[in-house]
């Protein structure tokens, strides 16, 4: 049958000497909502609210790789950083979090991986 509701896929987010290391047990999260008629899927994402940042934006296919485009919020309540996108049902979108406008991060538990031109890996969600 098909899966209604949200999913959940647990991600460890990235660690690097800028950002200090996160402790144990903390992680980002993915959540996927499919539309009622398959064609859409909400994609939040979630980064811990533990991330030293000014600005974190969610740079990937689904925004032609735009740097400024989508700006991830913290959280009133929370402090965690959010940002939800509508995606096309049924592809796959190579993205990155870009940190202060000038620090690249994968989410290291994403769908899968994929090569980039600059030698490292971008993270991959499909929908």
């Amino acid at each position: 049958g098909r899966e209604t509701g949200p999913s959940k896929v647990r991600s460890r987010f990235f660690t690097s000497p800028e950002l200090g290391q996160l402790p144990h047990g903390m992680a980002n999260m993915i959540y996927k909502d499919p539309s009622p008629d398959g064609q859409t899927v909400r994609v939040t994402f979630e980064l811990p609210s533990s991330i030293w940042a000014e600005r974190v934006n969610l740079v990937g296919d689904f925004n032609d790789w735009d740097t400024t485009r989508d700006e991830m919020r913290q959280g009133r309540s929370d402090g965690a950083w959010r940002i939800t996108l509508t995606l096309p049902a049924g592809k796959a979108y190579q993205f990155r979090y870009l940190v202060n406008g000038r620090d690249w991060h994968n989410d290291w538990h994403a769908d899968r991986y994929a090569p980039n031109r600059f030698g490292t890996d971008n993270s991959v969600v499909t929908t």
